[in-house]
């Protein structure tokens, strides 16, 4: 066999070497290449989002904190004060809910006032509905497992529903007068 030239020799070391370097680059370098740029991108965004943040964001986080405030106000107003306030929305949204009416709003008018051992509550109730519904509610308030009355009330007809806000005054015994066996 012949041996190679110290020319081809020298062509055959230059031509692995090239390959190499091309391997090299197009498989590490470049891919390294290219996540150092995105990573200096990605760091340079992140800054400029810590800056925003710090500049900017406090008065949108005194806004969120503010809507969070009134969001919970909201719903503290929508949870009952006692047990017994409780049981009685329980009871008039189920007594509702039966006669086909909807219950917009109830509220107490005042503290309770004990009256010959029985505790009164004044209650205000808004409901609307159909008439005949509505009176059907009214009279089923005399089933609740407490007495119910119905000092005063006034409705009114909005299209063909009934509009009414009713003054209950609801009895029932003070915790500390009923005898647990």
């Amino acid at each position: 066999m012949n041996r190679l030239t110290e020319r081809e020799q020298v062509l055959i070391i230059i031509a692995l070497l090239l390959g190499f370097a091309y391997i090299f680059t197009n498989y590490f370098w470049q891919p390294l290449s290219v996540r150092y740029t995105q990573t200096k991108a990605d760091l340079a965004a992140k800054r400029a989002e810590l800056e925003w943040l710090k500049k900017g964001a406090q008065g949108e986080t005194k806004e969120k904190n503010a809507k969070l405030m009134r969001t919970y106000e909201e719903m503290a107003k929508r949870v009952p004060d006692s047990p017994r306030t409780a049981e009685l929305l329980y009871l008039l949204e189920e007594k509702a809910a039966l006669e086909g009416i909807t219950l917009l709003n109830m509220q107490l008018m005042g503290e309770p006032q004990v009256n010959n051992q029985a505790v009164v509550m004044p209650v205000v109730v808004e409901t609307t509905g159909s008439n005949k519904a509505t009176l059907k509610f009214l009279s089923q308030l005399e089933s609740f497992p407490r007495l119910i009355t119905v000092p005063g009330f006034t409705w009114q007809y909005t299209g063909d529903k009934l509009a009414g806000r009713f003054q209950l005054a609801v009895y029932s015994w003070p915790a500390d007068s009923v005898k647990v066996k």
